[in-house]
């Protein structure tokens, strides 16, 4: 239904609502005497539409508004991004304003989310659904239903120790422990007395990626060249770090190479002390990021000599460790020790 709204004005006066309905069209209709040499504009939210729709029409000839500068405007394809308040004036000095329009469009709930979400194993995960946020009237109810990889049909989800959703008024839903067996496709709902909307995720479960480097630490001569092979399973991509910041900000690009996937292996040129550091290869995939790194200390041949049985013996103690942390603190260790000769 097409709906008028006359506005008597020739100064600014209060404002006053317009109620419409979504999907649906409105004029609004000013009626301030026009001076002579003048046209009517008309504004949204202190936006002036005429100069907008020109900027718009030259991208995909927009027809959201029409007779942006008469005296009746034309919003057509009414959503709740319409919702504001709207107001026509006379650009003389002073400027001349009408009333305003608080246009609240009301409707059924409007619900965006990802169409498809990644997410590693064994973690807590949260699926949203966002609901407009004018949306009118509120939302009084929202619940969630699965279909599992494999069936066919959807199923309710119930809150439980595996389950918990949020409030009623914005679909929430936490996943606890995430296990392969919960992929699939997820349908949020939401209501209000306007009726009810639905929204669908497809959620996959895997794994980061598998990174493997050849060893955990290097003893590379300064001058030479270092290389330090990587495999990157069945990444997407890859990149290397030194001491957690990308390779690019320590090094030119004329003094490496990287390989390509799945063996983004690093080649470093004419090494030095000053490149010493911890380097880590990373894969992403589209269930996230691994990185495995590895301790790199150059020196001299004869640094290498007077501290051959140090270096071995330091290998087999991290060899023998089963821990992480205990690895990265030998680590230490050989980088202080060493890096004071």
């Amino acid at each position: 239904m097409l709906k008028t709204f006359i506005i008597f004005s020739v100064t600014r006066l209060f404002s006053s609502a317009v109620n419409v309905n979504s999907n649906s069209s409105v004029n609004l209709n000013c009626e301030l005497a026009l001076p002579t040499g003048y046209t009517y504009h008309w504004e949204k939210k202190f936006d002036d539409l005429y100069f907008r729709n020109i900027q718009e029409l030259k991208v995909d000839q927009d027809d959201k508004y029409e007779n942006v500068n008469s005296k009746t405007l034309r919003i057509n394809f009414l959503s709740f991004d319409d919702s504001t308040f709207y107001r026509c004036l006379i650009r003389t000095n002073p400027v001349i304003y009408g009333q305003e329009l608080d246009v609240v469009v009301s409707g059924k709930p409007i619900l965006s989310t990802s169409q498809t979400k990644y997410t590693v194993k064994g973690v807590f995960y949260t699926l949203v659904c966002h609901p407009h946020y004018r949306t009118n009237p509120s939302i009084t109810n929202s619940w969630w239903l699965r279909k599992l990889n494999g069936f066919k049909s959807f199923s309710v989800v119930s809150s439980g120790s595996k389950y918990s959703e949020g409030s009623k008024s914005y679909p929430v839903l936490n996943i606890l422990n995430v296990e392969t067996a919960d992929a699939g496709i997820y349908r949020c709902f939401a209501q209000n007395s306007r009726g009810t909307t639905y929204a669908d995720t497809k959620l996959n479960v895997g794994d980061e990626p598998v990174v493997v480097i050849e060893k955990e630490i290097y003893y590379p001569l300064v001058s030479k060249t270092l290389f330090i092979g990587c495999s990157t399973g069945d990444s997407h991509s890859a990149t290397w770090k030194i001491s957690n910041s990308p390779l690019m900000f320590f090094l030119p690009s004329t003094q490496y190479s990287v390989g390509t996937i799945p063996n983004p292996d690093l080649t470093v040129y004419n090494i030095s002390k000053a490149r010493n550091g911890r380097y880590q290869c990373c894969g992403t995939n589209l269930f996230g990021t691994k990185c495995v790194g590895a301790q790199v200390i150059s020196g001299s041949k004869y640094f290498f000599f007077f501290f051959k049985h140090e270096i071995e013996m330091t290998n087999r103690k991290i060899a023998r460790s089963n821990h992480e942390s205990n690895k990265i603190y030998l680590l230490i260790l050989v980088k202080h020790h060493f890096l004071r000769y």
